[in-house]
């Protein structure tokens, strides 16, 4: 995995600019890794798509659920407020996949 990286730093963003001085490249890495490697690049683990894109879509999907959960009168009795969130963190973390 960090080998990946690597590799796509290198290619995408080093070999691609000319440096004059160290601030330029510390600054320059460091912007690049913030804004482009963790925000806009598609990630296979998520499905080919952006951090920001599946958190949006993660958020919206749990919205639905809490909202499909707190809104059913027959499941009143049965489950509380902490009982509906912690079934969104599960979805939020992994740990209940959510296809929908």
């Amino acid at each position: 995995m960090a080998e990946s990286f690597w590799v796509t730093l290198k290619f995408e963003y080093f070999y691609r600019r000319a440096f004059s001085i160290r601030a330029q490249v510390h600054d320059g890495v460091s912007e690049w890794i913030e804004i482009f490697y963790n925000r806009c690049r598609r990630h296979s683990a998520i499905g080919y798509i952006s951090p920001v894109a599946y958190g949006l879509k993660l958020n919206q999907r749990t919205t639905v659920l809490k909202s499909a959960l707190t809104n059913r009168p027959q499941l009143a009795g049965k489950l509380s407020v902490g009982t509906i969130d912690v079934a969104v963190n599960k979805i939020r973390t992994g740990l209940i996949s959510w296809s929908g």
